[in-house]
């Protein structure tokens, strides 16, 4: 079973494997995620930006 089939069921050690090895450049790494790709959803980003706090004031108080 290929760590792709396995992380689509759940598998957290397998998802945490995949991404040591794509930081580790391994080129099977690529396969798995061109096998995981069809199953990641239309999901959008509707993040504004993070104005900066005033520099006389920490951050959580602004």
């Amino acid at each position: 079973m290929s760590l792709a089939e396995k992380i689509l069921q759940g598998d957290i050690r397998s998802a945490a494997r995949l991404m040591r090895d794509i930081d580790d450049g391994l080129r099977s790494s690529l396969e798995e995620l061109k096998q995981l790709y069809p199953h990641t959803g239309r999901a959008t980003s509707s993040v504004s930006p993070v104005l900066p706090a005033p520099a006389n004031q920490p951050w959580w108080t602004s």
